[in-house]
Protein backbone atom coordinates (compact mmCIF):
# COMPACT_ATOMS: atom_id res chain seq x y z
CA UNK A 1 0.00 0.00 0.00
CA UNK A 2 1.75 3.16 -0.83
CA UNK A 3 1.19 5.99 1.79
CA UNK A 4 0.39 9.74 1.19
CA UNK A 5 3.42 12.28 0.36
CA UNK A 6 3.78 15.23 2.52
CA UNK A 7 2.83 18.46 0.25
CA UNK A 8 6.32 20.18 -0.85
CA UNK A 9 4.67 23.35 1.23
CA UNK A 10 3.42 24.44 4.53
CA UNK A 11 1.07 26.33 3.16
CA UNK A 12 -2.87 26.25 3.68
CA UNK A 13 -4.12 23.58 1.32
CA UNK A 14 -7.86 23.39 2.36
CA UNK A 15 -10.56 25.88 2.03
CA UNK A 16 -13.36 26.45 4.51
CA UNK A 17 -15.56 24.73 1.93
CA UNK A 18 -13.06 21.26 1.75
CA UNK A 19 -13.29 21.23 5.49
CA UNK A 20 -17.45 21.67 5.31
CA UNK A 21 -17.42 18.57 2.54
CA UNK A 22 -15.22 16.42 4.38
CA UNK A 23 -16.87 16.97 8.09
CA UNK A 24 -20.24 16.09 5.93
CA UNK A 25 -18.47 12.97 4.23
CA UNK A 26 -17.32 11.71 7.83
CA UNK A 27 -20.71 11.91 9.65
CA UNK A 28 -22.70 10.06 6.80
CA UNK A 29 -19.97 7.33 6.94
CA UNK A 30 -19.27 7.07 10.81
CA UNK A 31 -21.59 8.76 12.38
CA UNK A 32 -21.79 9.29 16.09
CA UNK A 33 -18.22 8.32 16.08
CA UNK A 34 -16.78 11.01 13.30
CA UNK A 35 -15.28 12.91 15.53
CA UNK A 36 -12.88 10.29 16.90
CA UNK A 37 -12.54 8.91 12.94
CA UNK A 38 -11.31 12.15 11.98
CA UNK A 39 -9.27 12.65 15.06
CA UNK A 40 -7.55 9.43 14.19
CA UNK A 41 -6.90 10.32 10.88
CA UNK A 42 -5.46 13.60 12.32
CA UNK A 43 -2.81 11.51 14.50
CA UNK A 44 -2.22 9.52 11.44
CA UNK A 45 -1.29 12.06 8.90
CA UNK A 46 1.09 13.93 11.68
CA UNK A 47 2.66 10.26 12.14
CA UNK A 48 3.20 10.58 8.73
CA UNK A 49 4.62 13.71 8.49
CA UNK A 50 2.20 15.64 6.60
CA UNK A 51 0.89 18.74 8.89
CA UNK A 52 -1.10 20.30 6.16
CA UNK A 53 -3.81 17.00 6.16
CA UNK A 54 -2.77 16.44 9.81
CA UNK A 55 -4.33 20.46 10.42
CA UNK A 56 -7.17 19.68 8.29
CA UNK A 57 -8.29 16.66 10.07
CA UNK A 58 -7.58 19.09 13.05
CA UNK A 59 -10.04 21.47 11.70
CA UNK A 60 -12.29 18.59 10.90
CA UNK A 61 -12.99 17.31 14.51
CA UNK A 62 -13.12 21.05 15.62
CA UNK A 63 -16.29 21.69 13.39
CA UNK A 64 -17.44 18.27 14.47
CA UNK A 65 -16.71 19.39 18.27
CA UNK A 66 -18.79 22.43 17.51
CA UNK A 67 -22.00 20.87 15.92
CA UNK A 68 -22.15 18.78 19.24
CA UNK A 69 -20.26 15.94 18.13
CA UNK A 70 -17.56 14.63 20.82
CA UNK A 71 -14.51 12.43 20.62
CA UNK A 72 -15.58 9.15 22.67
CA UNK A 73 -13.09 8.25 25.51
CA UNK A 74 -11.87 4.69 25.11
CA UNK A 75 -11.19 4.52 28.86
Amino acid sequence: MARAKPLPSKTPFFSEPDIVRMAEVIKQQHGSYAAMIADFFAHEQALLGDEVRAEAWVRVVTRLQHEGYERPSVC
